[in-house]
């Protein structure tokens, strides 16, 4: 190993990046492997304070113990470039005596920091003046590029300071509050030249007709936009807001069925990334209404990717072969992949769609038993297909074993990772060529 030159060595560390165990053992090793670790380290830092007890109480900020302790350090500071504060924030220390906790100390890690990129800040519980303080200190981060914040972080004493953060390219809000839409429209018109990004995530009730409809001018260069739930916005006004984002690339949505009827007209031609989150479909009709509002939002994109999120796992699988033939027809040319766990195609859908996208790379559906079987021979225009998920509806617990994905794969060579009813099987190919076949997951029922 002590013969290996260090851009093979750097090239074997990058493989445990987000390993922090891993990195340390590797920086103990020798100065080649101490060097390729470090930098990945302390690339991102996690205080997560417990909740049992005070903060001062149970955690300790002691070299040794902790990234945190040792990126103040001269030599490590650069190396900084994410931060994440989760977990339970208490009350400040009872003394003077008492050591100063790790909550305390963020501010001024926070300057010290030159190149950090990315902050988090999305405890469980947040009680003090430590939010405060951390807000205050990022405005002295002239490399801040990307916020999230939760809604303990946006309080009416916090989002003034919050606010006057400039200059960053990715904005995500977990939970917005009222008190962050009373200033929401005059700090994205300060962000509307640099800000690409823009996610509000969760409950977004506060998420009014007209915040939207200001804030909107302002998102003329987003690329990237999720909105969450909020039953104050109906489909004309999520629709006329998207109408003038000419560059969005990205999109994610909470749907809920409306009943009336939709805006024509919506133009995305920019779109490639399209995921939906939705409450539970029990008849074919929510799956219908669910399938027309998909096709209206992307009808006029390039659509790669299309992904449907369902709030809970029990809710029956419903046919959606409508869907999949209008994308094997409208999209052919450009969709990758189709993540919609919860549909329900049935074989003929399944082959249209495998003959007319042959750029297809991946896909994860419901199918019935006949139609797994039946799968191999749909395949001959994917060239590019690697991976495929099934759930089979009338065999919950059917369990493939590794005979039968060795059938599957070898009628089917292009194949890299193949799962049915929660059974993976991935594809190991030598250098002589030869597959192997290693079970990476297994759910028991």
């Amino acid at each position: 190993m002590m013969n290996l030159p260090p851009e093979l060595i750097g090239d074997i560390v990058v493989f445990l990046d987000k390993d922090i165990h891993a990195l340390y053992s590797c920086a103990l090793v020798c100065h080649t492997f101490h060097n390729a670790a470090t930098p990945l380290l302390y690339k991102r830092i996690h205080v997560s304070p417990p909740k049992v007890g005070l903060a001062w109480q149970v955690v300790e900020d002691t070299l040794g113990r902790k990234p945190f302790a040792a990126s103040r350090l001269p030599s490590h500071r650069a190396y900084v470039e994410e931060f994440t504060l989760n977990g339970y924030i208490t009350k400040i220390r009872p003394s003077r005596q008492t050591p100063i906790p790790i909550i305390d100390r963020i501010p001024e890690a926070l300057q010290l920091w030159p190149n950090v990129q990315a902050v988090t800040l999305a405890p469980q519980k947040a009680t003090g003046p430590a939010l405060l303080n951390i807000v205050k200190a990022l405005r002295c981060c002239p490399s801040l590029r990307s916020v999230t914040v939760n809604e303990f972080a946006m309080d009416d004493d916090i989002m003034p300071d919050l606010a006057k953060l400039i200059h960053l390219r990715e904005l995500t809000l977990l939970h917005p509050t009222r008190a962050l839409f009373m200033v929401l429209c005059s700090w994205i018109s300060k962000l509307e030249d640099t800000l690409l990004s823009l996610h509000l995530l969760g409950n977004c009730g506060s998420l009014t007709p007209g915040i939207l409809r200001i804030v909107t001018p302002h998102l003329s260069n987003i690329q990237s936009l999720s909105l969450g739930l909020s039953y104050a916005l109906a489909d004309m006004d999520i629709f006329a807001c998207l109408s003038q984002l000419p560059q969005l690339r990205s999109l994610r949505l909470r749907y809920y069925r409306q009943y009336r009827g939709f805006p024509s007209g919506l133009m995305l031609p920019a779109l490639r990334q399209f995921t939906v989150l939705h409450t539970p479909l029990f008849c074919k009709e929510d799956a219908s209404a669910l399938s027309t509002w998909i096709r209206r939002i992307s009808q006029s994109s390039p659509l790669e990717t299309l992904q449907t999120i369902s709030s809970e796992n029990s809710c029956p699988s419903l046919c959606f072969d409508g869907l999949i033939s209008h994308l094997a027809s409208q999209h052919r040319r450009t969709l990758l992949a189709i993540q919609m766990p919860k549909a329900y195609a049935r074989g003929p859908a399944l082959r249209t769609l495998l003959n007319k996208c042959t750029a297809l790379q991946r896909f994860s559906l419901t199918v019935a038993f006949s139609t797994l079987k039946a799968f191999p021979t749909m395949t001959d225009a994917c060239a590019e297909l690697n991976t495929v998920t099934f759930d089979v509806c009338d065999h919950p617990r059917l369990v493939i074993e590794k005979k039968d994905a060795q059938k599957v794969l070898e009628r089917v060579p292009q194949l890299r990772y193949v799962t049915v009813n929660g059974v993976s099987w991935k594809v190991r190919v030598s250098f002589m060529n030869a597959c192997m076949l290693d079970c990476i997951v297994f759910l028991s029922f």
